[in-house]
């Protein structure tokens, strides 16, 4: 059983961020970790994989995680330990069997060992605890090859402000567990694609959001938001790399009173007066091209460049 696949996907995307912690220093996983397909051990095959409850504290600033996994066993034959796969990058805090702490575990290559306080019979079930922490190995040529991904997509950010917390963390529960109501028991590690979370955000929202993926996922420049002025009369038009619509709604502020604009069809016209202080998207709730980042970014090219 691999541990680490599991938390790789589930902290991605369902942990909140917590407060920093002082950076480890950075490590790599051994290649047995990094390896796959090999054989189970003999303790492996004398137990029963039942049910993992795992928790999470995701540490984005230091690129770490917290956690905890409780992972139920029942024996198909005689057992004196208890054998998983952890990461040696994490560091245990700590291991109980049934509620006892364990002391004389080894993890010397990233398959952890745990002796079981008195053998385990065949029927009979045990339930591990094991507290961990560390930096996750990070994918090098995700998703080809396997390891953590630190996502930064302000993306997500806009799709949770516009389609709201309830249908956005619907979305992500049926990505990840394949059902919008997972319990320990109920689901069954699942791969999936852009195009299914894409069909699995449109049947969750009840509308075809087609056009908001296809601006953020397979275009390379960000949406812009153009305004021009004929007398009083502002207007506002999203432009997109492919030209298509882009009906996403923007809030603007005139002197300091707020309104949202529907952009049906990405356009809408507001009046203002011509001493009026505008902003756009005040609250900086969509992800899109902004002209003083554009000038920056080209600012830090040549210092990278030596």
């Amino acid at each position: 059983m691999r541990l680490t696949a599991a938390l790789c996907l589930t902290t991605a995307l369902l942990s909140a961020p917590a407060l920093a912690q002082e950076a480890a220093p950075v490590r790599d996983s051994t290649p047995f970790t990094l390896s796959s397909g090999t054989p189970r051990t003999p303790e492996q095959l004398a137990l029963r994989f039942d049910k993992a409850d795992l928790s999470f504290k995701l540490l984005p600033e230091t690129q770490s995680i917290e956690g905890v996994a409780i992972l139920d066993f029942t024996a198909t034959a005689p057992a004196a330990a208890v054998v998983v796969e952890l990461d040696t990058l994490f560091a245990i805090a700590a291991i109980a069997v049934d509620g006892q702490t364990i002391a004389g575990w080894s993890n010397p290559e990233g398959r952890l060992t745990i002796p079981l306080p008195r053998p385990l019979a065949a029927g009979r079930t045990a339930s591990i605890r094991i507290a961990y922490a560390g930096r996750p190995h990070q994918a090098q040529r995700a998703p080809w090859d396997g390891g953590f991904v630190w996502s930064t997509t302000p993306d997500a950010h806009t799709l949770r402000l516009y389609i709201g917390d309830d249908a956005f963390y619907e979305s992500l529960r049926r990505l990840v567990y394949g059902r919008p109501d997972p319990r320990p028991g109920n689901f069954q590690p699942r791969y999936a694609t852009t195009p299914e979370f894409i069909a699995i955000v449109n049947a969750v929202t009840g509308r075809d959001l087609n056009w908001f993926f296809d601006a953020y996922l397979y275009q390379a420049a960000l949406p812009d938001l153009v305004m021009t002025r004929d007398g009083e009369r502002m207007t506002l038009e999203w432009k997109t790399g492919a030209a298509l619509p882009f009906p996403l709604p923007v809030e603007v502020e005139v002197d300091g009173r707020l309104r949202t604009l529907a952009m049906t069809d990405g356009r809408a016209s507001f009046t203002a007066p011509a001493t009026a202080h505008i902003l756009l998207d005040p609250g900086s709730k969509v992800l899109r091209r902004l002209d003083y980042l554009e000038v920056w970014k080209a600012s830090q090219a040549p210092a990278a460049a030596h």
